[in-house]
């Protein structure tokens, strides 16, 4: 709450379904969506609960992940759900739900963000035929996929565009520099330009997570000594003072920081936070007290220099 207090919303003591919550997701007006139970959302707005209840008509599913946008004062609502054992999208026209996207090929869809008008961007992982790809059978390989979702608001089916997958790692999160797209990756990440133009970049990450100033910034693991981050097509590493001390479980920004939630070294939690414009900006508090510090310093060193100089004048 703005005024500091903390309302519970589940509880042990009261409704212990915190487990149940299948995730938590700010939409662009603010409002914060989760899901506990079928065909239904919940929603925190000002400080209120509001609870979305969806027909069954077309079907019961549950829900894994929510994106919206908003075009010319109608907001759009695409849904990923939980159809049976596979994943798949609905949309959301007025308050029904379309049927669910009938061809997913063979990906169990993750995450879910906008895109364009009428396009969306879906991450995922194609998990192949036993053997089929020369991996043994007992262990069929995991690949990380890329989808594009086409919907235009309306109570047409939800269609997959098309899908790009990659050879190893897992794609799990989405950052936009600008009009790019990056999609952060384990073993690699995309960087995806307006013209739909796809280019790989040799960064693997926990997160890629966006600042206020179009710069995304590369979560490596517990350990690391570098913190990678790309603005306007250039990547570019920084070297830490000390190795990244937690390992990663969710991350955000916030009032110019980058806020990393997680566990250091010994399992403990632990909250390891960036300043994104403490790299010598004058801009920035950090930078600015920083150079006051060079001035002054600069100024009592040549005070002292010449008084130094004028004591050696008066002996001789």
């Amino acid at each position: 709450m703005s005024e500091k207090r903390t309302t519970p919303i589940f509880s042990p003591q009261t409704d212990d379904r915190g487990s149940e919550v299948q995730f938590l997701k700010r939409m662009p007006n603010g409002e914060i969506l989760f899901s506990t139970d079928n065909n239904q959302l919940t929603g925190i707005k000002d400080n209120l609960l509001i609870t979305y209840e969806y027909p069954t008509e077309n079907g019961e599913f549950g829900i894994h992940d929510v994106a919206e946008k908003t075009n010319d004062d109608t907001t759009q609502r695409l849904l990923l759900t939980h159809e049976g054992a596979a994943t798949s999208f609905r949309g959301i026209s007025g308050m029904m739900p379309t049927s669910p996207m009938s061809m997913t090929s063979g990906v169990q869809w993750q995450h879910l963000e906008p895109h364009t008008e009428d396009l969306w961007l879906a991450l995922g992982i194609h998990i192949s035929t036993a053997g089929a790809d020369g991996s043994s059978p007992a262990t069929p390989q995991s690949r990380p996929a890329l989808g594009w979702i086409a919907w235009d608001g309306s109570n047409s089916t939800p269609v997959l565009q098309e899908v790009r997958m990659s050879n190893s790692g897992i794609f799990h999160s989405i950052a936009h520099a600008g009009d790019t797209i990056v999609v952060g990756g384990t073993e690699e990440s995309l960087i995806l330009q307006q013209d739909g133009e796809v280019s790989t970049i040799d960064v693997g990450c926990t997160a890629a997570i966006a600042d206020d100033e179009g710069r995304v910034w590369f979560i490596g693991d517990i350990g690391a000594p570098t913190i990678a981050t790309y603005e306007e097509g250039e990547l570019e590493t920084h070297v830490l003072s000390r190795p990244l001390p937690v390992d990663m479980s969710n991350v955000g920004f916030n009032d110019q920081h980058i806020l990393v939630h997680g566990t250091d070294a010994d399992g403990a939690p632990i909250l390891w936070t960036i300043d994104v414009q403490a790299d010598g900006s004058i801009e920035s508090g950090r930078g600015f007290l920083n150079l006051l510090f060079l001035l002054a310093g600069g100024v009592l060193l040549g005070m002292m220099i010449l008084h130094g100089i004028e004591q050696l004048r008066r002996k001789e």
